[in-house]
């Protein structure tokens, strides 16, 4: 057992282990690693991180130039094609961070606004939740069931699954407008609790990257269906999108990092797809007439005292005729007083939540149509692992 300095805690060899890999570059994550298989003892890499802002001194000479966001993480690279994200990634200061991510919400030119089409078609609405790209999950035989590329394949898959579900429920009707209410988790993040490094595949800015690729991907190939006249993301954050415990705004979210970048994409090109985002826990969608609430995490189930309480009081708030969340990983429909309720399944499936939950659900997202007269006039989960 180590001794341990009366001023920080942390012994001699810590700190020594700590000055090398900051001399090294290396990421807080991989030092906490270092530290763990050399010495035997368990630290954070928020932990580190405060550990070195209070000891800056000892640690002058190697910290000068280095922020542990900004370079390669043993666990993903940095992609610095990404020009809004890198000037995010290389500041040092999580102040500084906080407030930059803020004003470039506030920066965004103004945003290309589609109308909702009013018409005697329907529009086909998609909820796209708890997609925790990043996610590294192994089952208890060592197999991976979940990490990035599982999770991006499963997102190409949308677009045909969408095509199918157009094919059969629109029989009798036609398909003018697809909106993807989108209720954040979309990125795993790595700061929500301690050893998260260890079980996600690639660092916050690269899961932030793939994240807005494939979002945009898809709502691109949706907007090319023939008969689709505009795609409308409407969009919330989620839980698992804070940059930092020391987040002093609400608003301060990957999620919002990845609207606002989708933002720009959509100013930039010459297509029919809208980002609505407020940049809020709430937003509201207007579909066919009808408005949709939009939080990300709603009860758990709609059938209780308090929850129906709660449900009650966002529909007569709102004044709206449906609500959708996701947070919970496994789907369901539920109704209030003949109204409809919507819990989003997500991407990753069977993880260490749903065991907790004692839940088990396949990797599935909820898609549903509204027309002027009914809302829905057909829902279908979709399914994404067979």
């Amino acid at each position: 057992m180590t001794g341990r300095s009366a001023d920080s805690y942390y012994s001699q060899e810590e700190m020594d282990l700590i000055k090398n890999g900051i001399s090294k570059k290396l990421a807080y994550g991989d030092i906490a690693r270092i530290i763990h298989e050399t010495l035997g003892i368990f630290r954070t890499r928020n932990g580190i991180r405060k550990h070195v802002e209070r000891h800056r001194k000892f640690y002058d000479n190697s910290v000068s130039s280095y922020n542990s966001d900004s370079f390669i993480n043993s666990r993903g690279v940095v992609d610095n094609e990404s020009t809004n994200i890198t000037s995010l990634i290389k500041l040092t200061k999580v102040s500084e961070y906080i407030s930059t991510l803020n004003e470039i919400a506030k920066l965004t030119p103004s945003v290309k606004k589609i109308k909702p089409i009013s018409s005697s078609k329907e529009s086909l609405v998609l909820l796209l939740s708890d997609l925790h790209i990043g996610k590294r999950i192994v089952d208890c035989k060592g197999n991976v069931i979940y990490d990035t590329n599982i999770a991006l394949s499963y997102i190409k898959k949308l677009n045909n699954q969408l095509l199918h579900v157009m094919e059969h429920a629109g029989k009798g009707t036609k398909i003018d407008e697809i909106v993807v209410l989108i209720l954040g988790d979309i990125v795993d993040n790595e700061i929500i609790y301690s050893s998260q490094i260890h079980h996600i595949d690639s660092c916050v800015s690269q899961q932030v990257n793939s994240a807005t690729k494939a979002v945009w991907e898809l709502l691109r190939s949706l907007g090319t269906i023939e008969g689709i006249k505009s795609v409308r993301a409407v969009c919330v954050r989620g839980n698992h999108g804070v940059p930092s415990r020391d987040a002093s705004s609400e608003d301060s979210n990957w999620d919002n990092v990845i609207y606002n970048n989708l933002e720009y994409i959509s100013q930039l090109t010459d297509t029919n797809i809208s980002i609505e985002t407020n940049y809020a826990e709430y937003n509201i969608a207007e579909v066919k007439g009808h408005k949709i609430l939009l939080r990300h995490n709603i009860p758990l189930t709609a059938d209780t005292a308090a929850a129906r309480a709660k449900l009650g009081g966002w529909f007569d708030l709102h004044q709206c005729q449906t609500i959708v969340g996701g947070h919970y990983h496994h789907p369901a429909i539920q109704t209030w007083n003949d109204k409809y309720v919507f819990r989003n399944g997500c991407l990753s499936g069977a993880d260490d939540l749903s065991e907790r939950m004692a839940v088990y659900s396949t990797p599935a997202q909820i898609v549903f149509g509204v027309s002027e007269k009914r809302l829905p006039t057909f829902m279908y989960v979709l399914s994404f692992d067979t």
